[in-house]
């Protein structure tokens, strides 16, 4: 199956994905969210510690900021935030569609990969 990740509008597709910078005492971890059309941030939230709370609060800040249609379609990498029961929920309370990568593949994530 060929996967075709262009949006011709705003909030239709959304990327997901977690980094991680070096801190005076520690690692800071940022999760965003990044529309595929704009290219923009839409959701972040930044936390010491990698939870499935963080890819959550993310995404509930761009849903709080963009308010997008049931039916976008939310992809994210195989990391256990994203396969975990609190964001497959978030997603199915909003009525979004939820988008795993391939497995040992580099380019299913690279739009938000490259940020």
């Amino acid at each position: 199956m060929k996967r075709q990740f262009r949006a011709d509008a705003p909030n239709r597709l959304w990327f997901c994905d977690i980094t991680q910078h070096r801190a005076n005492d520690g690692w800071v971890h940022c999760a965003a969210v990044i529309d595929a059309f704009s290219r923009r941030i839409v959701g972040w939230s930044i936390s010491d510690r990698i939870t499935a709370e963080i890819v959550a609060d993310a995404l509930e800040m761009a849903r709080w900021r963009r308010r997008p249609e049931p039916g976008t379609v939310v992809h994210a990498g195989r990391g256990a935030q994203y396969t975990s029961w609190l964001f497959g929920h978030r997603l199915r309370q909003a009525g979004l569609l939820g988008s795993m990568g391939r497995v040992a593949s580099s380019v299913d994530n690279a739009l938000i990969e490259s940020f």
